[in-house]
């Protein structure tokens, strides 16, 4: 019995250093990542409260760029009980993302990550493919596509020409084509505008595409018919209309 228990002290001695370590080990408790592009720099402030910098600290931090390795610095111990910032060159361009990785001697890793952009720029204007003369009350498909140079989502914003009414369309990826139908219903020229708008509210310039919708024939001879049936006495002199038209 004794042995039973002289062993179980030994092995809480043994091993109470480890759990009083682990206990107060934590995972750091945030982490910013800044780009300059123009010094091409990538900052990287860590916060991690420790008692001891040097027995616990952030041994090792990973740069992954576009999801392939890029950089990985160890270090023996960390700079300050807290909060610290490393620097470190990354050669990167709009649109490449950043991922950092950061780890602590004894347990935990954040991470953070960050899509690189330069002065926000407006969509492309749109383009707008489509039929320019349509049957009225014909459904009819049009076709809008936009491409953002900071590869921002983008909405379609669209008027049909036949109200005041706008329609709102997205979000879309960058260069996505869309696809819309439409018919009118009234003879006349349509007028649709569209201008495309990226997730900080930056328009591009109105693109327009002119539709003409011809007086449907059949609707007009309908009309004709109907009017003589009403007033029969009328057929004289539309014929005699007719002729002088036809002179």
């Amino acid at each position: 019995m004794k042995n039973g228990i002289n062993l179980a002290v030994i092995i809480m001695l043994i091993t109470s250093p480890f759990l009083i370590m682990e206990a107060s080990s934590h995972t750091p408790e945030d982490m910013e990542i800044e780009y300059d592009p123009d010094m091409q720099i990538l900052s990287v402030t860590i916060t991690h409260k420790v008692d001891d910098p040097e027995r616990h600290y952030i041994y090792k931090v990973e740069i992954v760029k576009n999801y392939a390795l890029y950089r990985i610095e160890l270090y023996p111990n960390q700079p300050t009980k807290d909060t610290f910032t490393y620097t470190y060159p990354v050669e990167a361009d709009i649109g490449d993302e950043l991922i950092v990785n950061a780890h602590c001697s004894i347990f935990g890793t954040i991470t953070r990550s960050l899509i690189i952009k330069g002065d926000n720029l407006p969509p492309n204007t749109p383009t707008i493919y489509g039929p320019k003369r349509c049957k009225p009350e014909e459904s009819y498909d049009y076709k809008f596509k936009a491409k953002d140079p900071d590869r921002d989502d983008i909405w379609y914003f669209i008027n049909w020409g036949d109200s005041k009414s706008i329609y709102i369309y997205g979000p879309y990826n960058s260069g996505e084509e869309i696809i819309l139908s439409k018919n009118w219903t009234v003879k006349g020229t349509y007028v649709i505008t569209c201008w495309a708008r990226d997730s900080y509210y930056q328009d591009s310039e109105n693109a327009t595409l002119k539709v003409t919708i011809p007086r449907n024939k059949y609707s007009t001879n309908l009309w004709l018919l109907q009017l003589l049936k009403r007033f029969p006495n009328m057929l004289p002199i539309i014929r005699t209309l007719l002729k002088l038209h036809v002179k």
